[in-house]
């Protein structure tokens, strides 16, 4: 199964990117931000499958930097994917690794002084 970004999927769905652990299709409202329409959960802790992101300390000090650069103290990252690879080990144990792919890193800016809704 492919993944649907329009929310096709539901809870227990099989992705390439791990099993769908978590659905919500009415989430709740914060006032005075963006319209949270949907979310979902694919992988992670609730899951059996063994994946593994790796972030190496140059890239976090970066990344903090870029942080450290915004009123918000968040770094954004644009047109951000995922590339995952499925391993074997000698063991025969299967396992995934993820790296965020995406454009480089800047210092958000909050939309609540650019005119727009608060940054989420």
């Amino acid at each position: 199964m492919t993944i649907n970004l329009l929310g096709g999927t539901v809870v227990g769905d099989d992705t390439p990117l791990g099993p769908v652990v978590e659905l919500n299709r009415s989430p709740l409202q914060r006032p005075g931000h963006d319209e949270l329409i949907w979310e979902e959960v694919v992988g992670g802790p609730e899951s059996a499958r063994d994946q593994r992101l790796l972030i190496d300390v140059r890239t976090l000090e970066h990344l903090l930097e870029v942080a450290k650069a915004s009123l918000t103290q968040r770094a954004q990252l644009d047109q951000v994917g995922i590339h995952a690879r499925v391993w074997r080990a000698k063991s025969g144990h299967v396992y995934a690794t993820w790296m965020l792919v995406h454009k480089p890193a800047k210092p958000e800016m909050s939309r609540a002084l650019v005119g727009g809704a608060p940054a989420s």
